[in-house]
């Protein structure tokens, strides 16, 4: 018969359970205490990214969208947070959405970049966009065109072919994602 261990009896008899183990007790409190750092671990690494000294919080700015042009991705009315220094150290490629200002313009707008600079991007026999030859790959979407289809007025647009300079892009809005 196994050592019953120690145990305790009381005054009238009763008998006490045995002490704990504190070795044990030391061994659970330590893995309780691994799993807790692995699990925490993650959470740490995430804040850290978001309040990353290289790449400030006010750099993100919101923005109300005002125009359905990049639907179904980016509809009108929705709110998106934009990096304002996401190319700061680097340029867009190709399938990047990005806001852009023009020389003709203020305003942002939000496109997809289809050529980036050094590129040849051309017009289809079928309308399709051909980029280096290419046709231009598919891009997933998240979601379904607010109007089906093109808009009142909105046509098939017709361009030549074009070499984008270098330090430029090309870039597409909804027509891309129908």
């Amino acid at each position: 018969m196994p050592d019953p261990g120690p145990f305790f009896a009381s005054f009238d008899g009763r008998v006490a359970p045995p002490a704990p183990d504190t070795n044990q007790k030391r061994k659970k409190t330590w893995l309780l205490t691994v799993l807790s750092l692995i699990g925490i671990a993650p959470f740490i690494i995430f804040v850290g990214f978001l309040f990353d000294p290289q790449r400030p919080v006010q750099d993100l700015r919101a923005f109300r969208v005002p125009s359905g042009s990049m639907c179904p991705t980016i509809c009108a009315n929705e709110r998106i947070i934009a990096d304002i220094a996401a190319y700061k150290n680097g340029a867009p490629q190709r399938a990047d959405v990005i806001m852009l200002s023009t020389k003709f313009s203020d305003a942002l707008f939000i496109k997809r970049v289809i050529a980036v600079g050094g590129d040849t991007v051309k017009q289809g026999t079928a309308g399709e966009i051909l980029v280096n030859g290419n046709p231009l790959p598919s891009i997933s979407i998240c979601g379904k065109p607010e109007t089906g289809g093109q808009s009142e007025g909105e046509e098939d647009i017709k361009f030549d072919t074009v070499k984008v300079p270098e330090q430029s892009f090309f870039c597409g809005g909804r027509q891309l994602e129908e």
